[in-house]
């Protein structure tokens, strides 16, 4: 039988009444081999390190080789001729895969004014033509660059792809993502189409979207 007492410290104790006597040398203490426990099997690891991205590149023999810098993978990828990923197994370039002609929709011509320089009326092209309105002047007034306001403010990857050809860059074109470049006076520009014998250029230093031969466009966007 079970009861339980009250101790003169108000705790209560719980005893065990038996029939007979307990003989001491035939206790016996059990210990089980497994026990059950109700918690998850989930193992939790912190680290304040803060893990870079890889690019992975790969070729018709495999994997060719790993990269810190999206601008060196698909640098990579265009000598090998072959496609680079991010960590999560999305590709960031293929070589080839590319349309023959395009050109980016609602992109609408604008100049620059005493308040926009080009890089921020560029800035503003991109973000609006994806339904985002921000004062880009004014972002970068503050210290912050092309590259933070972009991924600030919009879902897609934003790739620094400085170092890269003309051929290259064409591929993000003709997946509909505006490639922001600099003509050989430094002024900020868009490239937004092309086709077999020419690009597609936004410039608003003119204001105007403007054609230019293909082999132009090739060595100003190498210098």
């Amino acid at each position: 039988k079970i009861h339980v007492a009250v101790s003169g410290d108000k705790e209560k104790i719980v005893q065990i009444a038996l029939e007979n006597n307990i003989n001491k040398e035939n206790l016996k203490l059990l210990t089980p081999k497994e026990i059950l426990y109700e918690g998850g099997r989930e193992l939790s690891l912190k680290s304040d390190t803060i893990m870079e991205e890889q690019y992975y590149v790969y070729g018709k023999d495999g994997l060719e080789g790993v990269y810190s810098e999206a601008r060196l993978a698909v640098n990579a990828a265009m000598e090998k001729v072959g496609l680079a990923v991010g960590d999560d197994g999305r590709y960031i370039f293929a070589r080839g895969d590319r349309k023959t002609r395009t050109r980016i929709q609602g992109i609408e011509e604008e100049e620059i004014t005493e308040e926009r320089n080009s890089l921020s009326v560029c800035l503003d092209v991109i973000l609006k033509n994806e339904k985002v309105m921000r004062n880009s002047s004014s972002l970068l007034e503050n210290g912050q660059d092309a590259i933070s306001i972009l991924q600030e403010n919009l879902a897609a990857d934003v790739l620094n792809l400085t170092g890269c050809s003309l051929e290259a860059v064409l591929y993000y074109v003709s997946k509909d993502y505006p490639v922001l470049a600099k003509d050989p006076e430094g002024n900020s520009v868009l490239i937004i189409g092309y086709d077999e014998k020419n690009t597609i250029v936004f410039e608003p230093f003119y204001g105007k979207i403007n054609i230019k031969g293909m082999n132009d466009s090739t060595e100003w966007f190498q210098q």
